[in-house]
């Protein structure tokens, strides 16, 4: 809605005074619907009144007339449900927060994020376009960041690409942050600290990484928030944020001390615990286009040691 203050300016003034770059601004003469001023297309140059309604539109459908026959074919064959093959198990859309162009999500372990050979439709990627287009919203969305498979908690997802640059930008610049929470076997000391262990890829093995002088930096903040013993383990529950995201950054730097997590198939120990005990529990960004900030806590699933076994939060 145009306020007293925008009384004669042009839109292209008006959007550029809310953050929108120039490029931005340009892709909305492409889109049929792009700039909609009290209900009609007009031009940037228009000069507004006050009391009159913009409507901007940055989902991509007939953008550029491509796309629209690979969304609907894609809509025919995906699940009208949550399901995951390893589990087999059906449910509805953990939905945590949704707007106008967001989409927030908890991921359940054992779930792909993205498609994969034996799971081009059981993928979180493919269920949250399915929910979409099940409302509606025939357009592509799009992952920021991702979750190992077998690791369970917060995803966020873009309805367009302009949030989806957006979120990236805030990510690289640390406002958009994520707070993950593991289960290590031992007594990690000192109980709060930063690990700064370069990480690359184990020579000859596709999905392995491991901590290595000269390779990529890794840093990662943890603290130790509460310590248990159950039966005769020794255990500590940590709270992890990653300056840098490596793949299976939390996992190698905790083995590297010594502290392996609890269910970690691939770095840990055998533990009899039937999942991987790390749970991405809370995330902070900013809202893409009014500023406002969102805080997420999800962490009920991981409170493991209220449970008979305590490793199997998903339960």
């Amino acid at each position: 809605m145009i306020c007293e203050a925008d009384e004669g300016k042009t839109l292209e003034e008006i959007l550029r005074a809310a953050g929108f770059s120039r490029k931005e601004i340009s892709r909305q003469k492409f889109i049929p619907d792009g700039i909609i001023l009290d209900g009609e297309k007009c031009r940037v140059t228009a000069k507004v009144h006050t009391g009159q309604l913009v409507t901007l539109n940055f989902r991509e459908r007939g953008e550029e007339g491509k796309g629209k026959e690979d969304v609907q074919r894609q809509k025919n064959r995906l699940p009208a449900s949550w399901e995951t093959k390893d589990s087999g198990q059906k449910s509805d859309p953990s939905i945590l927060y949704e707007d106008d162009c967001l989409l927030i999500v908890e991921k359940p372990s054992g779930l792909s994020c993205h498609p994969g050979p034996g799971h081009y439709l059981d993928n979180l990627g493919s269920m949250a376009m399915a929910y979409c287009q099940e409302k509606g919203e025939e357009y592509p969305i799009r992952q920021i960041g991702r979750l190992d498979k077998d690791t369970s908690g917060i995803v966020v997802f873009a309805k367009d690409k302009v949030t989806a640059a957006r979120l990236w930008q805030q990510r690289r610049e640390g406002t958009l942050q994520k707070t993950y929470y593991a289960v290590v076997h031992g007594r990690l000391r000192p109980a709060e600290g930063i690990i700064d262990s370069p990480m690359g890829k184990v020579p000859g093995e596709k999905n392995k990484m491991c901590v290595c002088p000269g390779a990529m930096s890794a840093i990662t903040n943890y603290r130790v928030i509460r310590e248990e013993n159950y039966e005769g383990k020794e255990l500590s529950v940590v709270e992890c944020t990653l300056v840098t995201g490596r793949t299976h950054q939390i996992r190698v730097h905790m083995a590297s001390l010594g502290h392996p997590l609890l269910g970690d198939r691939i770095y840990g120990i055998p533990d009899g615990a039937p999942g991987l005990c790390l749970h991405a529990g809370k995330i902070r960004l900013l809202q893409p286009f009014t500023g406002k900030e969102i805080n997420i806590t999800k962490t009920r699933r991981f409170e493991i040691f209220q449970e008979e076994k305590p490793w199997n939060r998903n339960e």
